[in-house]
């Protein structure tokens, strides 16, 4: 990836048992020039409730 200051991610996320459930999808992110900082911060997170055998596209 190229520095900048936004990126956009998007993906589709699926519920392929026979009940209902929740997932709490994250994004974490390294800055490859901080040698000394985390390894990893979480920078987002979404609850997303799928019903049984819905998928759902994540912007």
């Amino acid at each position: 990836m190229k520095n900048s200051s936004a990126y956009s991610l998007s993906f589709s996320l699926s519920n392929k048992g026979n009940r209902e459930g929740t997932e709490v999808v994250q994004v974490c992110i390294r800055r490859m020039d901080d040698a000394e900082g985390p390894i990893k911060t979480l920078k987002a997170f979404k609850r997303i409730a799928l019903k049984a055998g819905e998928k759902q596209q994540v912007p």
